[in-house]
């Protein structure tokens, strides 16, 4: 009787889905049939065929939340002042972002794919078109909708594009990232803005659009040390704005460095002038590495006091690039002596982590030039506890076969301590003379 019955609830809750979903695509059809849509199907059709929802509570179900939007869409203000083809670049716009969120999948191609959809809609009613838009900002979905019409609208009139996204109070549209390439683009235009609408709009509003980080970019490339004069120090966004500055400046490599270091060193405040050193030397990894050597040469006669944390600051950077760089500077640029040899095991041991084959093509080239032995036990000891296997297979390299037994033995006994069945699967694996070696010893 129970099972009776929870199959006769089962049965009237698919006969009321499909009914739902019948009537869903039926309004969906005859929405489309009343905007005029005889046109190819859009590319949002083409795109949520097959797509799970990311987030389960919001997307619980995509179909009646979809129907809903629909539903609102119609009702909205500016849309029904639309045409019929603005209309329906509206659906198109909306489903095809939505598919892309649902799906998280944002490819290089997705923005030509947007602006497509939005080269549709006819001319003389954008304006219309992107309050309709703008006004709507109630699902992630909706709000890239917004990002990516700024953006396409800045291209064509940047100051209209603001003056837009700041009426609707769409903050997530003004501090869209690649929004600070439009200006750079358009200094002029962005001057003007800027002067029409500071004091005005909020300061936080205002700090959200990005663009006097962008200006002041952009007065750095030209004049740099006047830029550097021009900022108020006691004013927190401006220092922040300053920062900013000077790593994209400084990555970039187009100023000359000791040049830079020149400027900067003209600064009386000693935290705000250690602050911009700091992160110009940051963003040195980025550049060649001849232009970290100049200069960090140059901080080595400019400020000798700090020298030594500024040098290490650039080396621990530098290595998070994974390259040889770090190293070929610590043996050709650092005084011999026991700075130098643990410089150069620490940051060997990081780059075996990150690529063992080069670390160890590395040592084969340059080994020799310190302590071999005692680089490779620095190594080895930096590597026990968090990488043992990667530790022992570097113990194998030393030279001296007495210290070899003796710092493959100490690993090996402490990994067993630490994971006896893994240590035992590794050394399965092993030659019979590492085999030999550790077996005896752990018997």
């Amino acid at each position: 009787m129970v099972n009776e019955m929870k199959l006769k609830n089962v049965v009237l809750i698919a006969v009321a889905l499909s009914c739902f979903l019948g009537g869903f695509l039926l309004r969906k059809s005859d929405l489309r049939s009343q905007l005029g849509s005889s046109t190819a199907q859009s590319l949002a059709s083409q795109s949520t065929e097959n797509l799970k929802p990311i987030n389960k509570r919001e997307f619980a179900n995509p179909q009646q939340r979809r129907f809903s939007e629909v539903r609102a869409l119609a009702e909205n203000e500016y849309v029904r002042n639309l045409s019929d083809q603005a209309k329906l670049s509206m659906l198109d716009l909306q489903s095809y972002i939505e598919s892309c969120y649902l799906s998280d999948i944002f490819l290089a191609s997705t923005q030509d794919e947007i602006y497509q959809i939005l080269d549709q809609v006819p001319e003389g009613e954008f304006e219309v078109f992107a309050e309709a838009v703008l006004s709507q900002n109630n699902s992630k979905a909706q709000s890239y909708m917004g990002q990516y019409l700024i953006m396409y609208w800045a291209q064509i009139d940047l100051q209209q594009a603001l003056d837009l996204a700041v009426k609707h109070g769409r903050r997530d549209t003004l501090g869209y990232e690649s929004l600070n390439h439009i200006y750079e683009q358009n200094i002029s235009a962005a001057r003007i803005w800027l002067a029409e609408n500071k004091g005005k709009l909020p300061n936080e509003l205002l700090d959200s659009t990005g663009i006097e980080r962008s200006l002041l970019i952009a007065d750095a490339r030209e004049n740099f040390a006047a830029t550097l004069d021009s900022i108020d120090w006691s004013s927190w966004s401006d220092r922040s704005r300053a920062l900013e500055m000077i790593s994209q400046i400084a990555s970039e490599g187009q100023i000359d460095v000791k040049s830079m270091i020149d400027q900067i060193y003209q600064i009386e405040d000693s935290q705000t002038l250690m602050a911009l050193t700091e992160k110009m030397i940051e963003s040195k990894k980025y550049t060649d590495a001849s232009d970290g050597v100049e200069m960090l040469l140059t901080l080595s006669q400019t400020d000798p006091d700090n020298f030594t944390a500024y040098e290490n600051l650039y080396l621990e950077s530098m290595s998070q690039n994974g390259s040889t760089h770090v190293l070929d500077y610590v043996t050709y640029h650092m005084d011999e002596g026991d700075r130098r040899h643990e410089t150069a095991a620490y940051h060997l041991s990081d780059l075996v982590r990150y690529d063992e084959d080069r670390a160890a093509e590395w040592l084969g080239d340059y080994g020799e030039m310190y302590a071999r032995d005692d680089v490779v036990e620095s190594v080895v000891s930096n590597l026990s506890t968090s990488m043992p296997d990667r530790a022992l297979t570097w113990a194998l390299k030393m030279q001296d076969d007495i210290k070899k037994s003796e710092l493959m033995s100490s690993v090996y006994q402490s990994w067993l301590d630490e994971n006896s069945d893994t240590a035992r699967i590794w050394l399965s694996a092993q030659n019979n003379e590492t085999k030999a070696l550790l077996e005896s010893y752990e018997n």
